[in-house]
């Protein structure tokens, strides 16, 4: 045909640029958790804020993708040993571990419900289970009421609870293990996510940035 043709060796392909992982410090994890309004007066939760307080402490003390949060009962939560066991993504059956902070917010939480809502995360008087885009949107205008620098959302906890750790010198098949992107050897898992919540959460992690001043009991706040 006479065309000429580029020698593909010339070729060069565009270079897609890595996105840069977002993730809160413990000083911005601080801010964000004291700017949730716990209270409708001195005495007087507000059962709504504190639940979604408690979303966020159970984002950071788990590692949960919001989706695997939401489908947790209260009955789904041995209290005793700290575990819940969920479905997680691709179907998959798995144990979440909460740290002893969010085991106590949810606990506050739950001990100040007047609902019989089965849902662990509920909104209304009645107990209807709190939606993935109702929670969605609650991230969104929060964020914009208090003029958070970070758009935070519920993604963002979960790579600060990953990268957490990774500081922290977890092994990176645990954190994997930990956030559910493979089936583990939880044993091994556990104990890493054990240790680092009883070393490094008081000193570089976001679950704990409140710890350094303020109680973790949430009946003790505000």
């Amino acid at each position: 045909m006479g065309l000429e043709t580029m020698d593909v060796r010339q070729i060069r392909l565009p270079r897609i640029p890595k996105r840069e992982v977002q993730f809160l410090t413990p000083d911005e994890i601080q801010q964000y958790v004291a700017a949730i309004p716990l209270r409708n007066g001195p005495r007087l939760y507000d059962v709504d804020w504190l639940g979604f307080r408690v979303l966020v402490e159970v984002l950071l003390g788990t590692g949960a993708r919001i989706s695997e949060a939401l489908s947790l009962k209260r009955s789904s939560i041995n209290f005793q040993t700290g575990e819940a066991t969920i479905i997680g993504k691709g179907n998959k059956e798995r144990v979440l571990f909460f740290s002893p902070r969010a085991l106590n917010w949810v606990k506050e939480y739950v001990t100040r419900r007047r609902d019989q809502g089965e849902a662990l995360f509920v909104v209304g008087r009645r107990g209807k289970p709190l939606r993935l885009n109702a929670a969605l949107t609650r991230f969104r205008r929060f964020r914009n009421m208090i003029h958070f620098p970070k758009p935070v959302t519920a993604h963002m906890l979960r790579h600060t609870v990953a990268t957490t750790l990774l500081f922290n010198g977890c092994p990176i098949g645990h954190i994997k293990d930990i956030l559910g992107h493979r089936s583990a050897a939880a044993k091994h898992s556990h104990t890493c996510w054990t240790t680092h919540q009883s070393t490094t959460w008081k000193h570089g992690s976001p679950n704990a940035a409140a710890s350094e001043t303020a109680s973790c009991d949430p009946a003790a706040e505000h």
